[in-house]
């Protein structure tokens, strides 16, 4: 027996593909916010597809109507201009919370994936952070930070006004078959020895296995909203030099033993990004992705969600590494 009627916007995205691809094993219902003209390629058979933009309220607001929840993970990641990412992050979360008050069931509840660079990133820290270091912190400086954070502030807002229930998750880096950016990145970098170990390689990375993030999510159903926001990282956040090793190890690969500190990794980064521009093959060796492996801002607690959860049982590390170094392999071989 098929379950509720589930809405999703960004589904066509690396993490919504794999959300969807979770409620229909699940057994749920799926309609997926398209913008016009999107190609649309990866989603499971039996989701239902509706054209519709998160910035005009009218375009999805009858899609709703039926639906019991609405997972939001629709965002602007690669603009340039601050008023863009208001425009789409704050202002299209806003216009969907304000289809669910006049269309959707009184109980259906929304469930917003933010993003822990509402934290502040920049803020440098020695320990693992919290849900609450957003108020030491302050707010972040760059656009698509600082544009989740006022999305946080604006959906708690109108979903307190309106009672309607709310989760937050703020995902740390998220990794998997699938993704792109950093790391397929990395491990292209490793596999072809094009990168040293950057630092001293202490800092720790917040990361999250895609189908551990998709598990929360979904597991998120069986309790009451919220409203509060909660970290989603896996246990054990590794240190870079670990990560390193250990897709070393997968690779069958041995790092250089020489480090590239600060200026030089920042320097080849910056040569990186302008050589990556005339290449398919992608890298970590760029301007903002060295920033982020360098960055001591990224070592983030989850516990809060796993006791929400009682503990609920994630995939290892060993087993996301492996299932994603698989993938970027084989994509690599159907490349060449």
């Amino acid at each position: 027996m098929m379950k509720e009627t589930i809405f999703v916007t960004g589904a066509t995205g690396f993490i919504g593909k794999h959300l969807v691809e979770g409620l229909i094993q699940s057994g749920y219902s799926v309609i997926a916010l398209v913008r016009p003209g999107r190609a649309v390629k990866d989603l499971p058979i039996g989701v239902q597809l509706h054209r519709g933009d998160i910035r005009y309220v009218e375009s999805f607001t009858d899609a709703i109507s039926n639906c019991s929840v609405v997972y939001h993970l629709a965002a602007l990641m690669g603009g340039t201009d601050e008023e863009d990412y208001l425009e789409v992050n704050v202002h299209g979360s806003t216009q969907l919370a304000k289809a669910i008050s006049q269309s959707a069931p009184s109980s259906c509840r929304l469930i917003y994936f933010s993003s822990v660079a509402a934290m502040n990133t920049a803020f440098a820290s020695t320990s693992c952070r919290t849900e609450d270091d957003v108020v030491e912190a302050g707010p972040p400086s760059d656009p698509y930070g600082y544009s989740k954070f006022m999305a946080e502030q604006s959906l708690t807002k109108y979903c307190q006004d309106r009672d309607i229930g709310l989760d937050i998750l703020r995902p740390g880096l998220v990794y998997g078959e699938g993704g792109s950016g950093w790391f397929p990145g990395l491990i292209h970098d490793i596999m072809d020895g094009n990168i040293h170990r950057l630092g001293s390689g202490s800092n720790r990375l917040g990361l999250i296995y895609v189908r551990n993030l998709v598990d929360l999510s979904i597991r998120l159903l069986d309790r009451e909203p919220s409203s509060s926001p909660f970290i989603a990282v896996d246990s054990s956040p590794p240190s870079l030099d670990d990560l390193m090793e250990e897709i070393s190890g997968f690779l069958g690969k041995t790092l250089p033993s020489r480090r590239w500190y600060s200026p030089e990794a920042k320097i080849r980064g910056f040569i990186g990004g302008i050589m990556s521009k005339r290449s398919d093959r992608p890298t970590a060796l760029t301007k903002s992705r060295v920033a982020l492996l360098l960055s001591r801002g990224q070592w983030f607690c989850g516990d809060k969600i796993r006791t929400h959860l009682d503990d609920i049982e994630m995939r290892s590390r060993k087993t996301g590494l492996e299932r994603t170094i698989c993938w970027v392999r084989q994509r690599r071989h159907l490349s060449v």
